[in-house]
Order: structure tokens, then sequence, then C-alpha cells
């Protein structure tokens, strides 16, 4: 850092630290509400996961009948990338994992939540790195930033939003975390392949059902759909393993089919690796990249139509892991919660979706079901040790059942939303989140199309 560049002093209602999903939707909803929001964001993209690691598609926006649980900013942005062609919406999933999944264009998809930030007012600060937490008497006040050409930069602010993925504000600001290592999810990296001829690819799968889920729609219905979801393919991953074609064995892999694009998002990597070691972090996308390509030319000589198919495109290393560090809440959410679709009084976002969680080291996942639509209490959000933060996406207050569940986009989405509301609300009557009126919040959540389970 050159020592003659003197830190420049941002003031700001909301701060918002990490611009993946869920904090790009708590900057609009703060933005929304006429307060100063800024978004400092370390990568120079939008979006995060879904759009950094080319995710297959959003899932848990519907519960396992067909109701939707989750709206508000989340559909606003479905239902603007729909508009310029970028998703077919909401379509049933033919894995029979969920009952929905929203596929999405990720190019396009960068292009919406800039232009809603945008709308919304939001100082938009990419290639901007979280440094240090700025805490006055165990009150989050701001932070201090780095950016990558123009040198440090402090921002100060009333509330603040920690959507970083890791916690990383709330750890600095001397909360209680928990998590790290490694040890609780595979790191991935998608990838995917254009020129597929999905009759080809169709055509097996209707021969050959037993290859698949066993919950798949594997019949001619698939022929028609604009993206067609498939889980399967073990009997040709064994192969290819022991031919030594496939790099891992694994039982498995998720190809999100674009039937008209004739183009492939695959997710089938997998390594072990801590997301806060830099130098894990490291060696974990050099060997996923390295599997990525391995792959690619597996799935060419021996998945039916991907013959002269070829690799388009990697996800981002930065986006490479499912789970790091977590808060400590003033409620830390439970598998036995997830069972039981537990409903509670200061429930904030909804969420439908199975725990899932991908063995580092092991062929497949584990996988828990949902026993009903699990409401994401407030207190999730509120990290212990510190006043002034909220957290919002997978950092947030849950164990390693629930939180294999509620990491997916959708309620990461919702979750966004709650925070970004909440910060406003406190930034604007001068309260703590900790003191701020849930019933108030829940009120305002659901006049901005948020839908919430009413007792």
């Amino acid at each position: 850092m050159d020592e003659k560049r003197s830190a420049s002093v941002i003031e700001a209602d909301v701060l918002v630290a990490g611009g993946g999903t869920a904090g790009a939707v708590a900057a609009i909803a703060a933005g929304r509400r006429g307060c100063r929001t800024v978004l400092i964001e370390e990568s120079d993209m939008i979006g995060g996961t879904l759009t950094g690691q080319v995710l297959q598609h959003i899932s848990s926006f519907h519960d396992g009948v067909g109701n939707q649980i989750i709206a508000g900013i989340p559909q606003q942005i479905v239902d603007r990338l729909a508009k310029l062609g970028g998703t077919p919406g909401h379509m049933p999933d033919t894995t029979g994992y969920s009952w929905s999944v929203t596929p999405v264009d990720h190019e396009l998809l960068q292009f919406v939540l800039e232009q809603m930030l945008r709308d919304a007012g939001v100082h938009v600060m990419l290639n901007t790195r979280f440094e240090r937490a700025l805490v006055e008497d165990g009150v989050l006040r701001g932070c201090e930033a780095l950016t990558s050409r123009s040198g440090p930069v402090t921002i100060r602010a009333a509330a603040a939003v920690d959507a970083t993925g890791d916690a990383a504000v709330a750890a600095a600001a001397g909360a209680q975390c928990v998590g790290g290592g490694g040890q609780e999810q595979a790191m991935s990296i998608l990838f995917t392949m254009a020129g597929v001829d999905v009759d080809a690819v169709l055509d097996y799968i209707q021969q050959h059902p037993e290859d698949f889920r066993s919950t798949s729609v594997t019949g001619p219905e698939l022929r028609g759909l604009p993206v067609v979801t498939i889980w399967g393919f073990g009997a040709l991953l064994g192969a290819g393993a022991r031919a030594g074609e496939a790099p891992i064995l694994r039982g498995e892999m998720h190809v999100s089919l674009w039937t008209q694009r004739r183009m492939a998002v695959v997710n089938v990597t997998r390594t072990a690796g801590d997301p806060l070691s830099d130098e894990s972090r490291s060696e974990a996308i050099l060997q996923l990249r390295q599997q990525a390509l391995a792959f690619s030319r597996f799935l060419q000589k021996r998945v039916p139509g991907f013959a002269g198919a070829y690799l388009s495109k990697t996800g981002r290393g930065a986006f490479a892991h499912r789970a790091a560090r977590k808060i400590v809440g003033d409620y830390t959410l439970t598998g036995e919660d997830l069972r039981g679709g537990r409903r509670f009084d200061d429930a904030v976002a909804q969420s439908f979706f199975p725990s899932d969680r991908h063995d580092a080291r092991g062929p497949s996942m584990l996988v828990v079901d949902s026993g009903g639509v699990l409401d994401i209490p407030y207190r999730c959000m509120l990290p212990r040790g510190v006043e002034g933060l909220l957290a919002a996406g997978r950092c947030v207050s849950a164990d390693t059942v629930a939180s294999g569940s509620i990491r997916v986009t959708a309620p990461c989405m919702a979750m966004g939303q709650a925070a970004g509301t909440a910060a406003a609300l406190c930034a604007q009557s001068g309260v703590s989140p900790r003191a701020l009126d849930v019933q108030l919040l829940r009120q305002e959540l659901v006049r901005d199309g948020v839908l919430l389970y009413t007792p």
C-alpha cells in the first residue's frame, strides 16, 4: 500500500459487506427505503455464487406442493430477468429433489442486479475488500476497507449487514462465531459445456432410467422443456473412474441442460479445503480446475450427447466453497427445526429444501429431508457479542444440518431482504438491531411483498 495515500471517509446509513445474492438484495432493500447505502464487494462482480460459480439454478421458491413461499425482491429479480430472456421462470424440478427450480442466465443476471442496485441509489464499490471492523463500546460503527486502485477507505454507518458468506465482519468485530476448517462441505467448481446434442442426452435418459435419481422424470415429457435438470449418470461415472477417465469417483452428477441453447451446466467436481485459509483455498481451486477439465473430457468420451461438446466456462474459484464460518446468534437454527418444519413468531424468511451436505472425501452426499416449510427467525441474524450488525445468507446462526438447507439461493435472498430492511429501520429510528420491534419489521416485509407465515 502507498503510505502517501490517506484513507477517504464515506458516511452512510447502511453498510452491506458482500455483493452476493444476500448482500445485493439487502442493499436494494435498504436503498429503496431512502437510506444512504454502501455495498462493498471484494470481487469485480455482483451475484456471488449464483453468477460467479455459474450455479445451475435458484432453489427453494416453493414448498413441497407448489405453494410459493419466497417473493418480494427475489421474485422481482426473476421477473426482470425473464423480461430479458434470462430465465424461463420457475419450473418443475425434474429430478424430484425439490418442487421447483429457477434457471438463470448468469451474464444477464449480473446486469439485472446491477441495475436494481442503481435504481435503489446504492453506492456500489467493487474490488473493495473488507479489512477491519470499527467498533466503539461494543457497537459496530462501520469498517475500514481497501480498494484495489484507490487505496484505503473508511465507511461509517449507523447499521451494517454482514453478507460476506464467511461472517468476516462479525468475526472481526468480536462476535461469537463457529465453523471453518473445511469439514462441513466439499469445495466445488461448476462448469458449462456448449454444443451439446440434446436429443442424444434425452434418449439416454429415457433408455436408462435406472441410472438416475429414483424420483426423476425420465420419460418423453422431458422433450420440449426449455431447461431439463438431471441427477444421475452413476453407471457412466463409475465406468469412467475405473478406466481412469474421471479424476475422482462420483456416485452422481447434476446437469442442467438448456435445450435450445445446447448448453449444459455441470456440477460434479469436489475436494476438501479450508475456505478460511488462502493457502488451502488456492490449492483446492487449482485441483478443482483440473477436475473440471478432466470431467469435460470424460463427458465427451462417455456420456451420449457430449461427444461434440466443448468446455465453455468454469466457475470462479472465489465462490468454490459451500460453507465456512457462521455467527453464533441469539438463536441457532437446528436440524430438528428442519425435520419438524418449525415455525417462529419472529420469522422474517421461509425456506423449503433438503439439507444436503456434500462429502468432501466421498462419492456422494448426506441428505436430510425437510419436514415442512421452515421459518428463519430474526434471532438467527443477530450475532452475539456485538451490536449494530446483522448477518444474512449462509453465515447466519445455524447448525450443520440446518445450514445445509437454508444456504441455497432463494432463502439467502429472502434473508437479505429481511436484513436490509431491518438495517434501514434501525438507521432511521436510531435503535440497534437487537432492540428493533420485530413485529414492525415483519409488517414492513409483508408490505414489500415478502411471504410470511401468520399463526
